[in-house]
């Protein structure tokens, strides 16, 4: 194996593994957000762009 095949598959291994621990992430603040944005009223939400059933699948 050359050089550049080690290096082309260890970069898509760590873009892979750096995408998922996005998600990873992005699910974290998700949950931790959720129950104090489901304190806000309906029209603070609209303004905000969640609804109360989408706030409520991240928990």
């Amino acid at each position: 194996m050359s050089n550049i095949d080690r290096n082309s598959t260890r970069g898509g291994f760590l873009s892979r593994a750096w995408e998922s621990t996005k998600v990873s992430r992005e699910r974290h603040a998700q949950r931790m957000a959720a129950p104090y944005l489901l304190k806000l009223d309906d029209e603070q939400l609209k303004g905000i762009g969640y609804s109360r059933d989408t706030l409520r699948s991240w928990l």
